[in-house]
C-alpha cells in the first residue's frame, strides 16, 4: 500500500488507483460506526477532517502516506480520481514525498484534500486539522507549515473546481471568522522561536474552544478562562 484516502460522501466510492485504500465516511445523525461520523452542529468541516485522519491512522498504520479530501467540498468521483493520481504521483516520486512536511492539493484557490505523509499524521493531533479554513489553500498551507514545517500546495488545475461545490454535505456557507481563527493559529505558532517549540505546542499545548448562545456566555466564559 502507497496512499490510504478517506472523504465524505454520500455513497461508497471505487477507485482504479493502485495501492490505495480509499475509505468512504458518511455523517449521520444517531450512528457512530466505522465509517459513520456523527453530525454536529458546531463541528468545523476541519475538525471531520482531523477525524478522518484519525480513523484511517487506526484502520491502515502501515500506510506511508494518508490523504484527506476536504470534508466542505462535496467532490465529483471524476475529480477525486484526478486527486488520487496527482497525490500517488508524489508519493512515488524519488524519496517518497521528499522533504515536504505536507502538500496541499488544490484547484488554484480551495484545498481539495490535504497529503500528509505517516511522520507528519503521527504527530498531528486530530483537533488541530479542526483550525483548518478549508476554504483558502494558501492559508491552511500557512497553517500546517507553521505546525509541521515546510510543505508545499499543488494545483490539480482549476478545471477540477467544477466537480468540487461548497457546502455539499450540509454545511452552511462558513463564516470569515473561521478563517480569522486559522490566521490567528498560524500567527501564534510562528511567533515561537524555533520548530521544535512549534511542534511542542501543536502536540502538548493547551487547547480551549468556547461555543456560546449570546453574549452573556462570551463573557461568563471570558471571564472564567481568565482565572485559569
Amino acid at each position: 500500500m502507497r496512499l490510504a484516502a478517506g472523504l465524505l460522501a454520500p455513497a461508497p466510492w471505487a477507485t482504479s488507483a493502485p495501492a490505495t485504500a480509499l475509505v468512504t465516511f458518511r455523517l449521520a445523525p444517531h450512528v457512530l460506526d466505522e465509517v459513520s461520523l456523527l453530525e454536529s452542529a458546531f463541528a468545523s468541516p476541519g475538525r471531520y477532517a482531523g477525524e478522518v485522519l484519525q480513523r484511517l491512522r487506526a484502520g491502515y498504520p502501515e500506510a506511508p502516506a494518508y490523504l484527506v479530501f476536504n470534508p466542505y467540498l462535496e467532490i465529483a468521483p471524476s475529480v477525486g480520481e484526478q486527486v488520487l493520481e496527482r497525490a500517488l504521483a508524489l508519493v512515488a516520486e524519488p524519496g517518497g514525498l521528499g522533504e515536504a512536511a505536507f502538500s496541499v492539493l488544490s484547484d488554484g484557490r480551495r484545498p481539495l484534500a490535504y497529503l500528509l505523509p505517516a511522520a507528519t499524521a503521527a504527530r498531528c493531533p486530530a483537533l488541530h486539522l479542526a483550525l483548518l479554513s478549508t476554504t483558502d489553500a494558501a492559508l491552511d498551507e500557512r497553517l500546517l507549515a507553521a505546525s509541521f514545517g515546510p510543505g508545499a500546495t499543488r494545483s490539480i488545475g482549476q478545471l477540477a473546481g467544477l466537480g468540487a461545490r461548497d457546502g455539499g454535505h450540509g454545511f452552511h456557507p462558513l463564516s470569515p471568522a473561521l478563517a480569522s481563527a486559522t490566521r490567528r493559529a498560524a500567527g501564534l505558532l510562528e511567533a515561537l522561536p524555533s520548530a521544535s517549540a512549534r511542534l511542542a505546542a501543536v502536540t502538548d499545548g493547551p487547547r480551549c474552544a468556547v461555543i456560546g448562545f449570546h453574549a452573556g456566555d462570551v463573557l461568563f466564559w471570558g471571564e472564567a478562562l481568565g482565572l485559569e
